[in-house]
């Protein structure tokens, strides 16, 4: 943030002071800061610096912001704390699912209440639902700060936004997915040598070892399709990959339970996709009181084996890594001085310096909640594995707000290749969709 001239030490706080500060956001009545007054002899502030001391007070006028948050919000609300303890107003953080909050929004909206100021929400549920409904409104008229409508200071020199119109869903940070499709897989070892961990080369290879012993999320329990578009994306996976996968000899359940204490117990040897989410910190849970579970990409860390079908593509971060304005925001000044403070440099270091709910990787908390910001702020606390490296040119198709507009198609083909493959039937749709999405990806690969 730049210095208010005449108006001494008091907007020059560091991040440090902001972290040292950031439990004061529990405090239901929070202390406003020292009231600004020019030093004696100082020069008239003007432009920037006038309208932003302006913006200060008014906002804390309003006293309050009003945050509806899902999915991965727990990322981001250290970060509201300490803007909360800096500036005197008070952030309350109503966390739900997306379609729980997605509806009382709208609900509220419906009946003429405009009780939310910022929107954390999932990709697909802002396309969907949120933006037809005209729930929230185009970001770009609310930002002033010259440290954010520099478009030089940012990643590809443009602000990056997830839906179709680049106008609604801001996203701040994005990490370098690195991983492989390795990296999710449990297994209990007890039943799996490390020896034969370690000779694993794909996904594909354990499925065609250890068929009639492994475990995984079922397909048809939409709750858990983030990740859809982004294998449909990658060459390595998409639809003859779900041909092969599905076709295996696999158990597929919706119980969480069943999935982590099965595999613990023996009852299978191995279990896909446990990275993240309540799988994951269930199987680390179990791991940690000396369960009979490990995860491939703790042991690949630890000793250095090769990272097998790398993917070096540019991943958007979750509902934490980016946000959306209320349509009709009851607190506007509020909201505005978030936003633009939250897209400064000042505001991305302190995103950088704080850890939140973060992924799990490794069987470790990383932060994987990289800037866009491209002007050299400081790393802070994020994970080394997902940061953007000077010079390197990243894949950064699934930054595309049209390949999020391919979501709802492709869950339908995923369910639809699933089915076919268990036995269930072929749906008479399933040629022409799967012709229609691998056009789609082919356009996007071009562009």
């Amino acid at each position: 943030m730049r210095r208010i001239p005449g108006y001494g030490a008091v907007m020059m706080l560091s991040v440090l002071t902001l972290l040292l500060g950031a439990c004061g956001g529990d405090d239901p009545t929070p202390t406003l800061p020292p009231v600004l007054t020019p030093e004696p002899g100082a020069e008239p502030v003007t432009g920037f610096d006038a309208e932003w001391a302006a913006l200060i007070e008014a906002a804390q006028a309003e006293g309050r912001l009003i945050v509806s948050g899902s999915g991965g919000v727990g990322d981001i609300v250290p970060v509201y704390r300490i803007w909360e303890d800096k500036f005197g107003i008070k952030v309350t953080v109503a966390r739900g699912s997306g379609r729980e909050n997605a509806d009382r929004l709208l609900a509220e909206q419906g009946v003429g209440r405009f009780d939310v100021d910022i929107v954390h929400a999932g990709a697909d549920t802002l396309s969907s639902r949120l933006v037809p409904n005209e729930a929230v409104i185009p970001i770009k008229q609310i930002l002033f700060h010259p440290e954010v409508i520099d478009l030089s200071l940012w990643f590809g020199g443009k602000l990056w936004f997830r839906d179709a119109n680049d106008a609604y869903m801001l996203v701040h940070s994005a990490a370098v997915d690195s991983a492989s499709s390795l990296d999710g897989i449990w297994f209990n070892t007890n039943l799996v040598s490390i020896e034969e961990v370690e000779s694993w080369t794909s996904e594909r290879d354990v499925l065609e070892r250890y068929g009639g012993f492994i475990i995984d999320d079922d397909p048809r329990d939409l709750g858990g399709t983030g990740s859809v578009v982004r294998d449909l994306l990658r060459p390595d996976r998409g639809v003859e990959y779900w041909m092969f996968e599905y076709s295996q000899d696999v158990f597929y359940t919706s119980e969480t339970r069943y999935l982590t204490d099965s595999l613990a117990k023996g009852a299978f040897k191995i279990a896909l996709g446990g990275t993240g989410g309540v799988v994951g910190r269930e199987f680390l849970e179990i791991r940690n009181v000396g369960g009979p579970v490990q995860l491939y990409e703790t042991l690949r860390l630890e000793r250095g084996w090769p990272l097998y079908e790398p993917d070096a593509g540019l991943e958007p971060a979750g509902s934490g890594g980016s946000f959306s304005v209320a349509k009709n925001a009851m607190h506007p000044n509020a909201t505005k001085l978030w936003v633009n403070w939250l897209l400064s440099r000042e505001g991305m270091t302190t995103v950088h310096a704080t850890l939140g709910e973060a992924e799990v990787a490794g069987g470790l908390e990383v932060h994987d909640r990289v800037s866009l910001r491209d002007d050299g702020i400081p790393w802070g606390l994020t994970d080394p594995r997902f940061r953007r490296e000077p010079g390197v040119s990243y894949d950064i198709t699934r930054m595309d707000p049209r390949a999020n507009a391919l979501h709802e198609d492709a869950v339908r083909l995923r369910l639809m290749i699933f089915e076919e493959a268990r036995g269930f039937g072929t749906n008479p749709e399933l040629p022409a969709l799967r012709e229609k999405m691998e056009e789609q990806v082919k356009l996007l690969a071009v562009d």
